[in-house]
């Protein structure tokens, strides 16, 4: 009966959709705000409440953290109106991009000196060169991503403005971003400074100052290089999954929202046009907000992914090298916390990102149940007709986040990385046998 019910009203749509509606007008932002305001659901939230944008905020701190780090990311910037980047913080990024660039340049000149095999060189040039292409992207095209994260929290703050924004343990997460560099520094330090120095004295000389007091200072600035680029790199890349993660909960609040507000308005027995119309250009202003999120962040996380299988892959190679080198307390240590970091990061940038699909989802089933709702409270045939291009606009749609859109943000990816890790182990595996025959 349900079924046969939206059917017909679904034919009588089709003269209906040319003269009652225009998508194009319902997306202007002075529209939307028009909506806001006439709108039941959200007449108390009106306000934007921009005080409350930064301190019920996550990426208050996120910001805050990436410009101690040199990232151009101003926690003022989240606020509408805002200026741009101070003239001491340009000069402040600016010096340590400077640096960053420098340090990377004299690593990628020498890592295969310092690094013993094959395999383990190439993955970490990969990681090293994934992580600056990470720092890179904000500085270029950091307005989009401020712009971006500024709308979805704004969008929050009016649908749901007692609700954080983002992870309330954003702060705790920020305190294990730092324990992890520095776990990772002091591991790293060990080795070069301590048990490879006499070894990398030995790769590093040069005949024209090798027998002078510089040939010291310049193995230390080389190695030196090397292991602040490798952190640097990690530390981006930490503040990138943060960024992402909490900007993909962010839409699956806002999603889940979306839905449980619909039909909880239907079951009290509100359904009129106004009420669905406002309801069809809430949603396409969700769809922007997530294609903005995608295209400003889905660069930065086709590049986690590929660091985070770059770090797989060095640890695969650490354990299955010949060298001897390999053999000591402090690689062990480095295997098992490079693992652990590159899991924990892998995975919650995955689930947080099929968060965003799921969300979607449950718009879709909330809009099953909704049918329901509306066939028993027979509705005008104007207000049938809109819910119908509701329902079909949503079910007709797919949102979801992406990797660069070369791949969909989805829980699966676990098994391809999962299948690509126990490849490559199997090719390092048989590649080792050959050499010792």
């Amino acid at each position: 009966m349900i079924t046969n019910f939206l059917v017909l009203r679904l034919r009588q749509a089709r003269e209906f959709l040319t003269s009652e509606f225009s998508f194009e007008n319902t997306t202007q932002e002075g529209n939307l705000e028009e909506l806001f305001r006439k709108s039941s659901v959200f007449t108390k939230h009106t306000q934007r409440p921009t005080t409350m944008i930064i301190r019920k905020n996550a990426f208050n701190n996120i910001f805050a953290v990436g410009l101690i780090m040199g990232l151009p990311l101003p926690p003022q910037s989240l606020m509408s109106g805002s200026k741009d980047l101070s003239f001491s913080a340009k000069i402040w990024c600016s010096i340590l991009t400077a640096i960053k660039t420098f340090l990377f340049i004299v690593s990628a000149l020498n890592i295969y000196r310092v690094i013993f095999t094959l395999a383990s060189q190439i993955t970490f040039y990969l990681f090293s060169i994934c992580g600056f292409i990470n720092m890179w992207i904000i500085v270029r095209s950091r307005k989009s991503v401020i712009l971006a994260i500024r709308n979805i929290c704004e969008f929050s703050q009016q649908l749901l403005p007692h609700i954080y924004i983002g992870s309330k343990s954003t702060k705790l997460e920020l305190l294990l971003l730092v324990f992890a560099v520095t776990v990772l520094v002091g591991i790293q330090t060990v080795f070069f400074f301590e048990q490879e120095w006499e070894t990398s004295l030995s790769s590093l000389k040069i005949s024209v100052i090798e027998h002078t007091p510089y040939m010291n200072a310049y193995v230390w600035i080389v190695t030196f290089s090397v292991v602040m680029t490798f952190n640097i790199s990690s530390a981006t890349c930490y503040l990138m999954l943060l960024i992402c993660y909490n900007s993909y909960c962010v839409l699956n609040k806002i999603m889940n929202f979306y839905g449980l507000e619909l039909k909880s308005e239907l079951n009290r027995g509100i359904c009129n046009h106004k009420q669905m119309s406002r309801y069809i250009s809430l949603y396409i202003t969700i769809t922007q907000r997530v294609r903005e999120i995608d295209e400003a962040l889905g660069t930065s996380a086709f590049f986690l992914f590929v660091t985070v299988i770059c770090s797989f892959f060095n640890s695969i190679s650490v354990v299955l090298a010949n060298s001897q080198s390999y053999r000591t307390p402090v690689v062990d240590a480095y295997v098992v916390w490079a693992t652990l970091t590159a899991l924990v990061t892998f995975l919650l940038l995955t689930f947080s990102g099929a968060q965003v699909q799921k969300g979607h989802d449950n718009i879709k089933q909330a809009m099953t149940e909704c049918s329901h709702l509306v066939a028993q409270l027979s509705p005008n045939l104007k207000t049938t007709l809109t819910f119908t291009l509701l329902v079909e606009n949503i079910k007709g749609s797919n949102i979801a986040v992406t990797g660069w859109d070369m791949f969909t943000i989805r829980k699966d990816l676990v098994l391809t990385v999962l299948g690509l890790m126990m490849t490559y182990g199997v090719l390092m595996y048989q590649m080792d046998a050959l050499k010792t025959e």
